[in-house]
């Protein structure tokens, strides 16, 4: 019988060990699709802190590095929240946003580390705390999201529960 090469490579096999379903492609679509963008913002980040600072393009815009900073660590903590709902059995989404905020920050505090070997480049508490400031808002973004689609779905499937007796009216 000939190997399939497709959708049961190592890593197939590995996420469908990791998990209680047997449809190993679905689960590594699943892996793919929640830690690629947290893989790929990672990954921007790390490439333009690695930039020498004669390199970089100068602007006369007043702290214009600590903006740069805020969005890449927002749409870091907002990945890595998406990531986190989806792949914890938690159940209190405050919890996953504190985690979630402080894996991105850390992941900053490493790039400050960082750019201290990256000629003209230096750690700097203020780009640190504007990496803080981004996940922590990224994250935020995520949990307020799924506060309100949870809100509109209860609203959405509520005549149906009322006629079905689920929810008394009083």
């Amino acid at each position: 019988m000939g190997r399939n090469f497709g959708c049961h490579s190592l890593l197939a096999r590995w996420a469908a060990s990791r998990s209680s379903t047997s449809d190993s492609c679905l689960r590594l679509k699943s892996i793919i699709r929640y830690w690629s963008p947290v893989a790929f913002q990672a990954s921007i980040i790390f490439y333009l802190s690695s930039i020498p600072q004669n390199n970089l393009p100068h602007f006369e815009f007043f702290m214009l590095d600590k903006v740069v900073h805020f969005i890449l660590f927002l749409f870091l903590g907002l990945f890595t929240m998406r990531l986190l709902v989806n792949f914890t059995r938690w159940r209190h989404r405050r919890k996953i946003v504190w985690v979630a905020v402080a894996m991105a920050s850390l992941y900053g505090f490493m790039d400050e580390f960082h750019q201290m070997f990256t000629p003209g480049r230096g750690v700097e508490l203020g780009d640190f705390l504007a990496d803080c400031m981004g996940a922590t808002v990224g994250a935020h973004l995520i949990d307020v999201y799924l506060s309100l689609r949870a809100r509109w779905t209860k609203r959405q499937n509520l005549p149906e529960n009322l006629s079905r007796g689920k929810i008394s009216r009083g």
